[in-house]
């Protein structure tokens, strides 16, 4: 708004024909709020699938602006994958979307559009457990995959965190550097004090 301001509107407001903004969305808001006239260009050649490519030339699309893209564009993971956002502040984005994903969702594959949920329940369940696990920085990856683990085959998430409260700080501070030995910290965890053992 400032630079609109001080200098008016140099760069023009790039549209298709049915006035969809293909990039200047920012420019535009500027523009309406200043109530400064719009400088628009339209071409056969903009399209509405050409705001991704557009825009980020001008600054790297964040984990959310591609949600909000792609909610917008009706795409329900992603707009569940906004909420979740909320309810889950502290959680990093990229840990977020790969739970919905129950996976190791890769960026690209989330950069097109792909997201999908197969699991909503089974996704709340390991993000609750993230969570919680989140506050003994125990988020590393191969931590992050065990718990994937440990959530498809069904076990109590309720139980895994009681276990993760009471345990001894000795349990909890372990760095595994592979899956194999974060699923044996998760099984001392939940086995802290259980009659019924369980072994991933």
């Amino acid at each position: 708004m400032n630079s609109i301001k001080k200098y008016g509107l140099l760069v023009p407001i790039h549209c298709d024909y049915d006035n969809n903004i293909i990039d200047g969305q920012h420019r535009y808001a500027a523009c309406k709020h200043l109530k400064h006239p719009l400088i628009i260009s339209y071409r056969d050649s903009y399209d509405i699938n050409r705001v991704v490519e557009l825009n980020r030339v001008h600054k790297k699309w964040s984990v959310t602006d591609y949600a909000h893209h792609y909610a917008s564009k009706g795409i329900e993971a992603y707009a569940t994958f906004l909420e979740i956002c909320k309810e889950y502040p502290t959680l990093p984005r990229t840990k977020i979307y790969n739970a919905l994903n129950l996976s190791k969702l890769d960026i690209r594959t989330y950069r097109t559009g792909a997201l999908t949920i197969p699991d909503l329940d089974k996704s709340r369940k390991l993000l609750d457990l993230m969570q919680e696990a989140s506050k003994y920085h125990m988020m590393s990856s191969p931590h992050y995959k065990a718990l994937v683990a440990y959530v498809l085959e069904g076990y109590s998430i309720e139980d895994l965190i009681k276990n993760l409260r009471l345990v001894p700080d000795t349990l909890r501070i372990e760095r595994p550097r592979r899956v194999v030995d974060a699923l044996r910290v998760w099984e001392d965890i939940y086995n802290y004090k259980k009659r019924h053992k369980i072994k991933l």
